[in-house]
């Protein structure tokens, strides 16, 4: 899957980085930043926004499967809330725009296609330039800032003006605020965010094992052992090791999402035939919360909102593209 889009060729074109009030440096090949920009020059091809003339919010019509695959990661996001990336989420804005919507374009201040990418803790974020600076990807400093396309823009924006008031403007972001200690856990009684944060904490220690494997398969089907000892340490790191884990996986979703015995909270994961796809999913003796990840139905992770679980019967929920 990673060499999706590298079997094809093109070519990449780097001006001097003299030439562009730059917030940020030529990105390295190789590396998160340079692989997004590779996926994306690959579908801009060279063109401007109106050679492209696609739809307003993709004119280039960019794949979002295709980039996942080669950046190596789960999901993509294409607008900001207000929050930071959660783990293997990609930000991208696909299409070529002044930062802010403000400024000319010019060989100094390009429009930017910015983006960033949660990967294994670690935030990378960069931007894509378009005419009349064309096919360049740059990265930008993410350190202690809410990791989001958003938040690049924004650097690229402060730049921009800087340079306009010939005087440097320092970026304003805030920090992001620390994510509180989890509350004492009673599996008889656990809270709402305490479900939600044990399918979080789960399925990102699925995903980190996903990421070392050369088919991102979430286990290789022979020794369950290694799952279910990461998922149990990051239970046990969010303050909910009295979660039951079962000792073997299962392989029905709808199964996954029933009641836990009463007394008890119960994490069950359960993955599709070819173990590329997995629900992890969250119940107490009334309700359950659930991640599914499935690359034959979506490349997003769907999210099966907190609610009572099933007793009996098939048990299914409404689910959300995340």
């Amino acid at each position: 899957m990673r060499n999706l889009l590298t079997c094809l060729a093109f070519v990449t074109m780097t001006l001097p980085a003299a030439a562009q009030t730059v917030s940020g440096t030529p990105a390295v090949e190789g590396t998160p930043e340079w692989l997004v920009g590779d996926a994306v020059l690959y579908f801009v091809n060279g063109r401007t926004r109106e050679a492209a003339g696609g739809a307003d919010f993709n004119p280039f019509g960019i794949d979002p499967d295709s980039v996942l695959f080669h950046v190596g990661a789960f999901f993509v996001v294409g607008d900001f809330t207000g929050e930071g990336l959660k783990e293997g989420e990609l930000a991208l804005y696909p299409q070529f725009l002044m930062p802010r919507g403000e400024g000319t374009p010019s060989a100094e201040t390009p429009p930017i296609m910015p983006f960033a990418l949660l990967q294994q803790g670690a935030c990378h974020g960069g931007y894509v330039t378009g005419f009349p600076v064309p096919d360049t990807t740059y990265t930008v400093d993410m350190t202690d800032l809410l990791c989001h396309a958003d938040t690049v823009e924004q650097l690229v924006y402060d730049a921009y003006a800087g340079a306009a008031a010939s005087e440097p403007t320092e970026p304003t972001e805030p920090d992001p605020e620390p994510l509180p200690a989890p509350a004492g856990f009673d599996p008889a009684f656990p809270s709402d965010q305490q479900l939600q944060d044990a399918v979080y904490a789960a399925y990102n220690a699925a995903y980190g094992l996903a990421l070392q494997d050369p088919d991102y398969a979430f286990w290789d089907g022979s020794d369950f052992a290694p799952v279910r000892e990461a998922v149990a340490a990051a239970l046990a790191d969010a303050g909910l090791a009295q979660i039951s884990l079962a000792e073997s996986p299962g392989f029905d979703p709808v199964a996954a999402r029933a009641c836990a015995d009463p007394g008890t909270t119960a994490l069950r994961i359960a993955f599709t035939p070819d173990r590329s796809g997995i629900t992890v999913a969250a119940a107490s003796a009334t309700h359950v919360y659930a991640y599914d990840y499935d690359q034959e139905i979506s490349a997003e992770l769907r999210v099966t909102e907190l609610r009572e679980c099933a007793t009996s019967g098939p048990g299914r929920a409404r689910s959300r593209s995340y």
